[in-house]
């Protein structure tokens, strides 16, 4: 060592090489490389500790080996890596020992331990502090009080806040005049952003997600500030009008930046209004922006050209020089608009064919436009096939060469030559972390992890892998052996989606090389901690582990819109209330049983500061009538006024009306309220939709605003329930009209949509019940019970039960083919109830029978692809798995030739609720099956023939027309709902066996 040249650097050197290193690098390593290194890790006195994604052991032995005294910056993590570590951190040792902390930043901190460090907090030195903090659920929450008085800290210079968007609004902004920089992760009201400015004199630099405007919000005008010279807004929602009202209280800014989402249905993005407002800002010399925008469904190409053509102008060429992009992703309906260089970190690469990009400038050869870029993502199709020859001839430099985190995702088999592209656009060895979400079927296994093994062999510094696969069959043989083979003996973290405790064990055992491990499972999996944790010794390696055993929150949205999905969400909070036992009022009596001990209720719940229970959902329709029923109605006091939205004029059986001209007016209003509720979520899932499609509310405006729901939530599952026009039933003559527009949308923005007819429902009222004319109470408390039974798994425990993101893996093969056929039973009335307690087998045969369909069509015309079966009640696996064993083996159904399994089951222990004094008899056992099969085409095909029908003579389209919706949207629509029966007309045809090859079982 004495000749290294390392060891003869004056300590000074050493002391900043040590500022750029990791506390694990210099305490683990460097340390004990020789006697002047172990003496000068000793003196350094300028140590980061780190600890937001460190070992447990490793965590011990630093702590042990430097002194506090030593350390001017600490990192303590509660995030899922080092869960629990806070609390260790506070039983070990003081905080009071860092002297010389100038800086401390405390991730998914908890209030008891926020009140723990505070005192120290507010009497210290710090100059920066960062505080995120966990979604508190408790009625006295002390987190703002605790905040507010650090935000006071007198020496306080830097700010970073991400807290719950509740507490934001108990928060008292105090008077701080040391305060330079703030960063806030959430959204501010207007009268927030004008407050933290009011008390921050010496404030130059502010950084938020995005600000509000609350209609019902009170704020003072106040006069233009002059502190603040950088504004950023962050990942937010972008509305022109709210950005030119902030700005005009910041006329000294002379850095902007915009990044986030915006919408052409509120604003205007264009040149000429942005310049407009910048022109105010005299001193501005910077302005970057990376907006994503989404565009009406009749957007045209055209209108590219004519928004650049606004950007060319001097006053953006010259003044501001800045140079502007427009990607145009047609299949998604986004826009793109950004300055170059890019200023965003993190980037979707569109590999698209169709993609129409535009620019204000002719030439730019400038090589570090998107050096900013770090993250990546980008989905392989088929058109890379055709984009490799063509960048290949026109590439001269590899266009992302800083990007280190890279996601790829491929929902079918591997593209031929996507090596060769990824080679070209991004320089592979940079990449340190990769999420891989693939195809692991056995139809493209080989290719597959053929070309992964080739991707990892040219990505020499991977470290960190996350693998997720699409759509995995439940009997995939070697998959975890196949998995394993993949990891090569560089990756020190991954994280991987398993079905089991044994994928667990067997990843465990088998990888000795990796130094962290995160297990994804899709399903609620029950496990003993202190079993499993036993297991772990009994493998060859050591395993530590921080504490994983927490609350996990797993809350969905649920949105009625419209007449029959108002209606229908009545019958279904009626029915979750009984369930779990919550009163009209929204109290949960204290000597209740069903939700005793268990808060998983809170899926569809949340609990208020006042004990009160309140639905997560929101209930829209253009026209007050049905909303002021809900208002006026037993359930009253349930739910949140806010959450209860009504326009003034209804949307007349018209689609366009509640896309293009009524339902405009209020689609912002339904979207902050969205908004409310989903920041006040800790783990959202997805969305529930419930509307009809017959309707102009429930077609036209749902329509729209799920296609603004997959811009602003993008991988949130999507499910609806819709219900859809009866074969003989019609309550409106432009109903297939109305259905095919909003299917047309459902393809592209809807991950499963489960569709149910009036018709069916009125017969099995009818023949089931012995109703002769049934009511709509009737029918939605039908409605009601399957809407129940496939959401029991999220809310009560079960031997095995089905997540949201499982409707979609194993029922969704193909991304179009997304409409089960749902099926209920047994459905009784109460005086048969003593008298028909079925069996397992029993209930299981009923669901194949037509009668118990809630859609118009027989299956034994058609194939199933599969069918996902939720139990509820007393019932046993082992009866189960025999009566599927019985189906299979009598042939009574047909499965499509390629379907590996067929059956995905999901057994609940909670027996169904019935409403007292209701029609429907009470049951021990339940089962609903949602079903793929080809036979729901049958539905489509009359709706397509009604249409036609309608559309030859051009009847009515000029109400249509009249209210801004192009007439060409009808053709469209009518031959993507063509193509989407020859795409069922395709999966149900056998596949051609080899000559002598005989058709063997499933």
């Amino acid at each position: 060592m004495s000749n290294s040249p390392l060891d003869t650097l004056p300590v000074e050197i050493l002391y900043h090489i040590f500022d750029y290193l990791d506390i694990q690098t210099i305490v683990l390593s460097f340390r004990y490389v020789c006697k002047r290194f172990y003496s000068i890790t000793n003196s350094y006195d300028r140590y980061n500790f780190n600890f937001k994604s460190i070992s447990k052991p490793y965590f011990y032995v630093i702590c042990q080996l430097i002194p506090f005294e030593n350390v001017i910056s600490l990192t303590l993590s509660d995030e899922d890596k080092t869960r629990g570590q806070i609390q260790l951190f506070l039983s070990l040792f003081s905080i009071e020992k860092f002297i010389r902390l100038q800086s401390l930043t405390l991730l998914q901190i908890n209030k008891i331990h926020l009140n723990s460090i505070a005192n120290y907090v507010i009497t210290s030195s710090l100059k920066t502090l960062s505080i995120s903090t966990q979604i508190v659920h408790a009625r006295e929450n002390t987190i703002p009080s605790l905040l507010s008085s650090a935000i006071a800290h007198h020496s306080l210079e830097n700010l970073h806040l991400s807290i719950w968007t509740k507490d934001w609004n108990d928060i008292k902004w105090p008077m701080n005049r040391t305060l330079h920089y703030i960063q806030i992760i959430n959204s501010l009201t207007f009268k927030q952003f004008c407050l933290i400015l009011q008390n921050s004199p010496n404030l130059r630099t502010l950084v938020v997600k995005e600000v509000e405007i609350h209609d019902n919000e009170n704020y003072v005008y106040v006069a233009p500030l002059q502190q603040l010279t950088s504004l950023i807004f962050e990942n937010g929602l972008i509305n022109i009008d709210t950005l030119e009202l902030c700005l005009s209280l910041t006329p000294s800014l002379t850095y902007l930046k915009l990044t986030g989402t915006g919408s052409l249905f509120n604003s205007s993005f264009d040149g000429c209004q942005l310049e407009k407002i910048i022109r105010k800002l005299n001193s501005l010399k910077k302005f970057e922006f990376f907006l994503q925008i989404l565009t009406h469904n009749n957007y045209r190409s055209r209108n590219v050209e004519l928004l650049m053509n606004s950007f060319r102008t001097s006053f953006w060429l010259d003044n501001m020089d800045c140079s502007i992009t427009c990607d145009y992703i047609i299949n998604s309906h986004k826009l793109m608009l950004y300055t170059l260089p890019i200023c965003n970190t993190r980037f979707v690469y569109h590999i698209d064919l169709k993609k129409i990009s535009s620019s204000n400038f002719t030439t730019r050869i400038n090589q570090i436009d998107m050096d900013n870029v770090q993250k990546l993502q980008l989905q392989l199709t088929k058109d890379l096939n055709y984009l490799s020859k063509i960048e290949n001839e026109s590439s001269t430099h590899v266009l992302f060469c800083n990007v280190t985190n890279l996601t790829i995702e491929n929902t079918s088999e591997w593209p031929q030559s996507s090596l060769q592209v990824l080679s070209i656009i991004l320089d592979l060895s940079h990449i340190t972390k990769l999420s891989l979400s693939v195809n692991f079927i056995p139809e493209y296994m080989l290719n597959t992890v053929a070309n992964i093994n080739i991707l990892l062999n040219k990505t020499p510094n991977l470290h960190s892998l996350l693998l997720f696969d699409y759509w995995t069959p439940d009997n995939c043989m070697k998959r975890m052996e196949t998995i394993c083979s993949i990891i090569s003996s560089n990756i020190k973290y991954l994280k991987i989606r398993v079905k089991d405790i044994d994928d667990i064990k067997y990843i465990l055992e088998h990888v000795e090389h990796l130094t962290s491990v995160t297990f994804e499972y899709a399903q609620i999996l029950t496990i003993n901690r202190e079993e499993f944790i036993q297991s772990l010794t009994c493998l060859k390696r050591y395993c530590s582990l921080w504490d994983s055993q927490y609350a996990l929150h797993r809350e969905c949205l649920s949105i009625h819109i419209g007449q029959c999905g108002v209606q229908i969400g009545n019958a279904c909070w009626e029915l979750y209330c009984l369930e779990h036992g919550i009163q009209p009022d929204g109290q949960m009596p204290t000597d209740c049983t069903l939700g005793s001990g268990d808060d998983s209720f809170q899926t569809f719940f949340a609990e208020t500061g006042a004990g009160k229970y309140v639905p997560r959902t929101v209930f829209v329709d253009l026209e007050p009538t049905v909303i002021d029923e809900v208002r006026t109605g037993t359930y009253r006091q349930l739910f949140h006024p806010e959450t209860l939205i009504s326009g003034k004029e209804d949307a007349a059986n018209n689609y366009a009306r509640g896309r293009y001209t009524v339902g405009k007016e209020i689609i912002d209003l339904v979207l902050d309220r969205i908004r409310k509720l989903a920041d006040q979520c800790s783990g959202l899932l997805g969305f529930f939709v419930f509307h009809s499609f017959g309707g102009g509310t429930g077609s036209g405006f749902t329509s729209l605003l799920v296609e603004r729901l997959a811009v602003d939530y993008g991988k949130k599952s999507k499910l609806e329930f819709a219900v859809y026009p009866a074969p003989r039933i019609a309550t409106a003559v432009v109903e297939p009209y109305n259905s095919i527009l909003v299917t047309h949308s459902t393809f592209e923005n809807s991950d499963c949509c489960f569709c149910i007819d009036n018709e069916a429902v009125y017969d099995v009222c009818r023949r089931n019940l012995d109703l002769e004319k049934p009511t709509y109470t009737n029918v939605n408390r039908i409605m009601a019970q399957v809407i129940s039974s496939i959401t029991a798994s999220l809310r009560f425990d079960g031997a095995i039960n089905v997540d949201l993101t499982e409707f979609q893996t194993n029922l969704v093969p193909y991304p179009r083919i997304h409409f089960p056929l749902t099926t209920y039973a047994p459905i009784i009335s109460a005086e048969k109830a003593y008298h028909e307690q079925l069996t397992t087998s029993e209930v299981t045969s009923a669901l194949f029978e037509p009668g118990n369909q809630l859609v118009k069509c027989d299956p034994r015309h058609g194939k199933y692809m599969a069918c996902c079966i939720l139990y509820r009640g007393d019932v046993v696996p082992k009866d189960i798995n025999a009566t599927i064993s019985t189906l299979k083996a009598n042939r009574n159904i047909q499965f499509v030739d390629w379907c590996p399994t067929g059956f995905k089951i999901g057994i609940n222990y909670q027996p169904p609720t019935v409403v007292p004094g209701g029609d429907l008899a009470k049951v021990q056992r339940a089962a609903c099956m949602m079903a793929n099969t080809t036979a729901i085409a049958e539905a489509w095909a009359r709706l397509d023939h009604k249409f036609d029908l309608l559309y030859a003579k051009r009847a009515f389209v000029h109400h249509y027309v009249g209210e801004g919706m192009e007439e060409g949207e009808f053709s469209e629509a009518r031959e993507d709902l063509a193509m989407l029966e020859k795409d069922y007309e395709e999966v149900g045809a056998d596949t051609a066996p080899a000559e002598g090859e005989e058709e063997g079982e499933y």
